[in-house]
């Protein structure tokens, strides 16, 4: 059967095409279009579909486009003439045909050439194989490049890694060295700590020498003022056990006139003591009066001097004037030495030679030892270098000379001074640094302590405090029982 056509007008609104002749498939049809140039346009077989045997477009036509179109039906392609994929292929190169048809004399010499294009071809093909050859070559000498750069740095880093292991030798080393700098710091404190152990041991020596004759001292019938802490704290139980039984003993400084309250500025309490500088004896507060203690006795005993030449009245001034008169600056006591108390006009200082002045005289003779306290300077260290424990050198009877520890650089200060000679001093006082001796006589470096609050049954107390110590006990019995008491 022939070629079925129809022929319909673009109207913008319809879709649908029904057709009498069957249409197996898309490619049993063509739709051509008349345009707005008068050209008859294949349309493409993807804007339509064969729903019902029908031509049913996915758009309408645009009007404004076509203003026609027709549709051919066959019972086969070869009917059609040329298969609607093929048209379409024309139609889109329709202007390339043109111009092949215009340039055939040419086409025909390509036709000619052939052999020799496919040549070129072939040819173009090996030359795109080089060039791609060419860009993975220059791609590879770029490497090559940094390859040759980075060669260079391994020569570089083979060097450095061999200064690694001389570091690393000189860091082992440096480890080895801030050890044993570590170690030389905590020597050097030792050595330093040596030298203050070493002074602290003279001091020692010293003070052992005084302790091994403390004895002598408290035997001396000549110095029977001075009572020995233990022997105080007898006088001070017997005296005023019977108002004091709950106080402990507070020792006050030194006055020349009775206290009116403690050195704290609390007021007075029963079993506070002082030593009277003017009468030279020590007191004890019974809680309303001061009263000397039991077994003391001033230092004021009138003598008979007629016969001694002295101007003294007491017993005390007699010493006084009779070592202002001698030249014998020092008396001795079995193995210690009785001295003086010394209060300087003046201390000057050259380099570390320090040049005292007692305007009174000082009684001391060469090489004597003195102990100078009190003075004072604008620059601390001085202090350090001018006070503590001297050897003299005799200028003339007014003045002596020692060396200071250290150069003093200040101004000094000596109206608070004072200088002591000997062991001890006409008064029976022993002269001692008392801030470095932990063993000795009971009070020294102490103060009573209260520890009523302390007290408790079947309880271990320990004395820790590196001093003698000393206690009372009293017993109480009452309905046949016993008590105890601790103070």
């Amino acid at each position: 059967m022939a070629v079925q056509t129809q022929y319909y007008s673009t109207d913008g609104t319809t879709k649908v095409f029904p057709q009498t002749k069957y249409i197996p498939s898309k490619t049993y049809c063509v739709v051509y279009a008349t345009n707005i140039t008068g050209e008859s346009e294949l349309i493409s077989s993807s804007l339509y579909d064969i729903i019902n045997n029908a031509i049913v477009f996915e758009e309408v036509l645009d009007t404004t486009t076509y203003s026609d179109f027709e549709i051919r039906v066959a019972d086969t392609e070869e009917e059609l003439g040329d298969s609607a994929s093929d048209l379409a292929i024309v139609a889109s190169i329709y202007d390339s045909v043109v111009t092949v048809a215009g340039i055939e004399d040419e086409v025909v010499t390509v036709a000619g050439i052939e052999a020799e294009i496919q040549s070129l071809y072939a040819d173009k093909v090996t030359l795109d194989s080089l060039y791609a050859d060419k860009t993975t070559l220059d791609s590879l000498y770029a490497d090559k490049t940094t390859l040759d750069s980075l060669y260079a740095d391994k020569a570089t880093l083979d060097s450095l890694y061999a200064d690694k292991a001389t570091l690393d030798s000189l860091f082992a080393d440096k480890v080895t060295l801030d050890s044993l700098y570590a170690d030389k710091a905590t020597l050097d404190s030792l050595y330093a700590d040596k030298a203050t152990l070493d002074s602290l041991f003279a001091d020692k020596v010293g003070l052992d020498a005084i302790y091994a004759n403390l004895t002598e001292i408290l035997q001396a019938d000549d110095n029977a003022t001075i009572a020995t802490d233990k022997a105080l704290e007898a006088s001070v139980s017997a005296s005023n056990a019977e108002s004091s039984r709950e106080e402990m003993l507070y020792i006050i400084s030194a006055s020349a006139t009775d206290p009116i309250t403690r050195d704290d500025g609390n007021a007075l309490q029963a079993g506070d003591y002082y030593y009277n500088t003017a009468d030279e004896v020590r007191k004890i507060y019974n809680g309303t009066q001061w009263n000397v203690l039991v077994g003391e006795t001033a230092l004021s005993t009138s003598y008979d001097n007629s016969d001694s030449g002295l101007d003294a009245t007491n017993v005390k001034e007699a010493i006084d004037e009779s070592l202002h008169q001698s030249k014998v600056s020092q008396t001795k006591i079995g193995s210690l030495t009785i001295g003086q108390d010394l209060t300087p006009d003046s201390i000057t200082y050259s380099g570390t030679t320090a040049t005292v002045t007692i305007s009174s005289g000082h009684n001391l003779n060469d090489s004597d030892t003195v102990y100078i306290s009190g003075i004072t300077s604008t620059v601390s260290d001085d202090e350090d270098y001018l006070n503590g424990t001297f050897t003299i050198t005799y200028v003339n009877d007014t003045e002596f000379t020692y060396t200071a520890s250290g150069t003093p650089t200040g101004t000094l200060t000596v109206t608070s001074a004072s200088i002591r000679s000997g062991d001890l001093d006409v008064k029976g006082e022993i002269f001692i640094d008392s801030t470095n001796i932990k063993e000795g006589l009971i009070g020294l470096n102490q103060t009573w302590q209260d520890v009523s609050s302390d007290r408790s049954e079947s309880t271990n107390f320990t004395n820790s405090t590196g001093y003698p110590i000393t206690i009372l006990i009293e017993t109480n019995a009452n309905n046949g029982e016993r008590y105890i008491y601790l103070y």
